[in-house]
């Protein structure tokens, strides 16, 4: 993709960056907070709707990754992309779904189990 022809001014306002025909992704907010310092906008916690300023600190920002999603987006971003992985292994879609028919007959299962075990201790005692 081409990037936009106008380029916004320097500002902290999502607003002015549509009006000036910036493409809402592409921009990168800073600002100033007299309480916080330095801020920068995470695009991910925008785009879900919860606090998208984030003050430039390691709490909140890997140096390795840039500005453009914090370290909480870049954690769940992860974590989903391995979640992807696993589901697409044959054996561990089967292992979740094993587990979730045990779950739902769990006292079926313990019975059965109780079962087998009381004919073992009778094989063995006799």
């Amino acid at each position: 993709m081409t990037p936009p022809a106008a380029t916004a001014p320097a500002t902290s306002s999502a607003g002015a960056a549509r009006r000036h025909g910036v493409v809402p992704y592409r921009y990168r907010g800073l600002r100033w907070s007299p309480e916080m310092g330095f801020e920068a906008r995470c695009d991910s916690c925008a785009e879900r709707g919860v606090t998208a300023y984030w003050p430039i600190t390691l709490e909140f920002w890997n140096p390795v990754h840039g500005l453009r999603r914090c370290r909480a987006c870049l954690a769940e971003a992860d974590r989903l992309r391995h979640r992807a992985i696993r589901a697409r292994n044959p054996r561990e879609v089967r292992k979740e779904r094993d587990r979730a028919r045990y779950l739902a007959n769990r006292d079926f299962f313990l019975l059965k189990q109780r079962e087998r075990d009381a004919r073992r201790r009778a094989e063995r005692a006799a």
